[in-house]
């Protein structure tokens, strides 16, 4: 038999859970420009994301890296929270710290509520060919939930998570499976966890940040009308 099988019938059956996906802004023009210098920020990102994993030993998370971003996905509200708070909040710290504005980055996330299969519960009698590479097919996430918070992600402020309608808190209609988030939480505001960033800040830094990109000599050619939209957001988001 070919090993180019699989039988969808073996698939477990979904669970309801959170998902976020994160990502890094403006990767394509990054890349363009210098290989080395996206990998400063595709290697800073990863390294939050696994440091916030490991700082509170989750059972119930479980994280996908893909290049220049990450599918995370938890069981309940607050281990969810818990991992993207000191995720936005190390990196907002770096983006401080950096003294060179050139040499910042910055990032989005969407954060939704819904049906995924995880691979490593995928069983091998689906398609054999896994046996030989179990770390292969446990990295792969499939569901409705990853592809709502994929295509939020971009409608995000910069270093601001939007949260779908799936992931929120109704109180009028108890009938559907939603979420527990408030539809205005914000991650600098969580009181799960002390925050290191000071938010007036940050926002006035992160505007900076974006209308660098107006000179004529800058490598990124964003825009205007995108930069404008960007730091829209920003004063939105960060009051």
């Amino acid at each position: 038999m070919s090993d180019i099988f699989f039988d969808s019938r073996k698939l477990p059956r979904p669970k309801r859970e959170y998902v976020a996906f994160l990502d890094i802004m403006g990767t394509k023009a990054h890349m363009t420009n210098s290989v080395y210098e996206t990998a400063n920020y595709i290697f800073k990102l990863h390294a939050a994301v696994l440091s916030a994993w490991r700082s509170e030993k989750y059972k119930n998370v479980f994280v996908y890296p893909v290049m220049d971003g990450a599918y995370i996905t938890a069981s309940n509200q607050g281990d969810i929270e818990k991992i993207l708070v000191r995720v936005f909040d190390s990196l907002a710290s770096i983006f401080l710290k950096e003294p060179n504005i050139c040499r910042r980055f910055s990032i989005q996330a969407g954060l939704s509520y819904g049906e995924t299969i995880h691979g490593h519960r995928v069983p091998y009698s689906a398609s054999k060919v896994f046996e030989l590479d179990l770390p292969y097919k446990n990295n792969i996430l499939l569901g409705s939930a990853m592809i709502q918070a994929y295509e939020l992600s971009s409608t995000a402020s910069p270093f601001g998570i939007a949260i779908a309608e799936s992931a929120q808190k109704h109180i009028y209609d108890q009938s559907r499976n939603y979420g527990s988030f408030h539809p205005g939480w914000k991650w600098h505001e969580s009181k799960r966890i002390m925050i290191n960033t000071e938010t007036h800040t940050f926002s006035r830094e992160l505007i900076v940040f974006f209308e660098q990109f107006r000179a004529e000599d800058n490598p990124f050619h964003y825009e205007p009308a995108k930069i404008d939209s960007h730091i829209e957001h920003i004063k939105v988001y960060f009051g």
